[in-house]
């Protein structure tokens, strides 16, 4: 009877000390980069915050806990609070850049694709034709120098056709100019479409398929069915890379409902 009171109290000491979490103050270094606005989680308080322009941060944190630090430049990382940090109540935490790797891009002066067979095909059939000069008779004065023209034979211009040409207006230019504010919002509502269609691999790509994988329980072939079922509630914006503590809050909360809907 004695014991099981006292493993009672001892599991009891235990909980409610994992409960009280203490305020610690957070150092992130980098060998390379600038350190700003990075985004730290705990992932069992479900708790976050957001380092200053130095890379500091106050967090509230108890023993064993996980931290979750992610940002553009840098790695995610996790890091695991001990027994040490608390007594000394800070905590140092080395960050990784992140490699950014660059499509390949090759810039030609000409349209040729380097091979023989396929450039000559582009050649027009009738180049031969474009090619040449064509004689017009007409161009060719055939007066003797000196001559002088007969004014009575020059032909004058038609008052007609001259008052057409000067009153005329060219509405090509008038129509982009009353359309161009149509034309604009027609541009930017297909690039916001763009946009919002490729939320889903940037989020998974910001934070790392380890994230959904250990902290929300979703199978790597699950994660882009994830992260588009989020996408229709509205979770993923635009923005989702300034407010990445709101964004994790949330796909916490829908990782739940959704693993209850795709269960068997």
């Amino acid at each position: 009877m004695r014991s099981t009171i006292f493993y009672f109290f001892l599991f009891a000491f235990i909980f409610v000390n994992a409960q009280n979490r203490i305020n610690i103050e957070g150092y992130l270094k980098s060998k390379n980069s600038e350190i700003t606005q990075i985004h730290i989680f705990n992932l069992q308080s479900k708790k976050g915050t957001i380092s200053d322009n130095n890379g500091i941060f106050n967090i509230k944190v108890s023993k064993r806990d996980t931290l979750l630090i992610s940002s553009i430049q840098f790695s995610t990382l996790k890091y695991v609070v001990t027994e040490t940090d608390l007594i000394s109540k800070k905590i140092i935490i080395f960050l990784k850049s992140e490699a950014t790797n660059l499509e390949q891009v090759v810039v030609n002066s000409h349209n040729l694709s380097g091979s023989l067979l396929l450039d000559i095909k582009k050649v027009p059939k009738n180049f031969q034709q474009h090619a040449s000069y064509k004689l017009d008779l007409k161009d060719i004065n055939f007066k003797a120098p000196g001559l002088i023209e007969n004014p009575i034979d020059k032909k004058l211009p038609d008052p007609l056709r001259t008052s057409e040409t000067v009153n005329s207006i060219n509405l090509i230019p008038i129509f982009k100019m009353l359309t161009s504010g149509i034309r604009k919002k027609i541009r930017l509502k297909k690039k916001y479409k763009m946009r919002i269609a490729k939320l889903p691999k940037e989020s998974r790509i910001n934070l790392g398929d380890l994230f959904f994988v250990d902290n929300l329980k979703i199978s790597k072939p699950l994660i882009d069915d994830f992260l588009i079922y989020c996408q229709k509630k509205g979770i993923l914006r635009l923005d989702f890379k300034k407010n990445k503590m709101e964004l994790i809050e949330n796909l916490f909360r829908e990782s739940k409902n959704y693993l209850e809907t795709i269960k068997p």
